[in-house]
């Protein structure tokens, strides 16, 4: 039986900082840190829940790194790079919720999708050709949000990205005001004051306003290796006790969709 690892955590200048113990003695932050993601992964994946796992900073970048990893498809036992599993997911071509070996994948008349690795990488260099845009969707908690007074929404988009900076690829964020930034921490910055301002506004104009939703466009240039993120084309939602309302989204002739 595997040792259970106990975790406290401690309000320090710094910061929230946890501590972990295995037997009740104290472990390094390294080791403690990762058995304790490991043990209680499936119940910090559930962002959503009544009851959310509270992470500290290193704790979140650590189990993006781990989510990350566990949701690569596989050829062979060999891990296959994020970008192109996750453009064929965003086809299509294979379910979002998939995390297996490619070569199990099967069509309709139960004929191996991808019998080669040659044969995936020929679908995606088909399926690349035709993609305009995928979706990013974020939350941002409104004061009070389930006992928090804000929530790193920009966290969930990083998991949309997390292949920027390798290969080449790069990142640019238009901002409304028609500014852009540039590279993934700064492009986080930006969506993430995006989120600030919009939810102070609505909280201005709505009662009882919970939380807001947001649905990014990434538009990508394969050639350039560049994925672009508008934001004034960004669907925004609001969470309350009624119904969603939609508070501005783009039209099927900026989107596509």
């Amino acid at each position: 039986m595997k040792k259970q690892v106990k975790r406290t955590i401690a309000k320090t200048k710094k910061g929230e900082v946890a501590y972990y113990f295995i037997d009740g003695k104290r472990v390094s932050e390294k080791k403690g840190k990762l058995k304790w993601i490991n043990q209680n992964y499936d119940n910090i994946d559930q962002p959503y829940s009544k009851n959310p796992v509270q992470l500290t900073t290193k704790e979140q970048k650590s189990f993006n790194r781990s989510k990350a990893q566990k949701e690569l498809l596989t050829y062979k036992g060999k891990k296959i790079k994020r970008i192109k599993s996750d453009l064929l997911k965003a086809t299509a071509n294979i379910p979002k919720d998939y995390k297996g070996d490619i070569r199990n994948l099967k069509d309709a008349n139960g004929k191996s999708l991808y019998p080669t690795y040659g044969t995936f990488e020929q679908a995606f260099e088909q399926q690349k050709k035709g993609v305009t845009f995928t979706f990013a969707d974020s939350l941002y908690g409104a004061s009070g949000f389930r006992g928090r007074t804000e929530n790193e929404s920009a966290l969930s988009i990083l998991e949309s990205l997390q292949f920027i900076g390798t290969d080449g690829w790069k990142l640019e964020v238009h901002n409304e005001d028609g500014t852009i930034a540039y590279g993934l921490t700064d492009g986080l910055v930006a969506i993430r004051e995006f989120e600030e301002m919009t939810t102070e506004n609505l909280q201005e104009e709505t009662d009882n306003l919970a939380a807001v939703s947001f649905r990014y466009s990434l538009n990508w240039d394969f050639d350039k290796k560049r994925v672009t993120i508008y934001l004034e084309q960004t669907i925004v939602e609001e969470r309350t006790s009624d119904p969603i309302q939609t508070f501005k989204a783009s039209t099927d002739e900026e989107t596509g969709v």
